[in-house]
C-alpha cells in the first residue's frame, strides 16, 4: 500500500478503507490495473472531497476521461456525493505494486473474515465458512 495510508485509515478510517479494499469493484479492472488510490482529502463534514490517485505513466488519458465515471460510482457506493475532484498523481506504478497492494487486501480481508468466523458459536457453520473459502481461493 501507499506510504501514509495508516494515517489516513486512522483520521478518515472507513470511507478511504472501503474505497482501497473496494478499488477494483468499483472502477473495474481497466483502471484498477493502472491506478491505486493514494489519499483522501475530506472537508469537516466529510463530503465534497478529492481523491488522489497514483496511475501508471502512460494511462494519463484513460484516467482523464474516466475521473468523472470513478466519481459517479465512488458515490454511488456510498450514497451521497462523499467525491467531487480525482487528481491524478503520475508515478512509477508498476504491475508488481499493484499486484502487491491487491494480494495485500485479499491477505488482510482473508484475515479479517477468519477472525469474524471464529466468533461464530456454532462449530458446522464455522467449518462450512471456512470450506466456502478455501473453495473461493481456488
Amino acid at each position: 500500500m501507499p506510504s501514509g495510508i495508516k494515517k489516513v485509515f486512522k483520521k478518515k478510517g472507513y470511507a478511504f478503507s472501503e474505497i482501497v479494499t473496494k478499488w477494483e469493484k468499483i472502477v473495474g479492472n481497466e483502471i484498477s490495473s493502472v491506478s491505486v488510490p493514494k489519499k483522501i482529502k475530506l472537508s469537516k463534514n466529510n463530503e465534497n472531497g478529492t481523491l488522489v490517485i497514483a496511475i501508471k505513466r502512460g494511462s494519463e488519458v484513460q484516467i482523464e476521461y474516466s475521473k468523472q465515471n470513478i466519481i459517479n460510482k465512488i458515490n454511488s457506493q456510498f450514497g451521497y456525493n462523499f467525491i467531487e475532484k480525482i487528481k491524478v498523481e503520475t508515478s512509477h506504478v508498476d504491475d508488481k505494486k499493484l499486484n502487491k497492494r491487491n494480494n495485500l487486501i485479499s491477505r488482510n480481508k482473508a484475515e479479517k473474515l477468519n477472525n469474524d468466523i471464529k466468533k461464530i458459536n456454532n462449530i458446522e457453520v464455522r467449518k462450512s465458512l471456512h470450506n466456502l473459502i478455501n473453495e473461493i481461493k481456488k
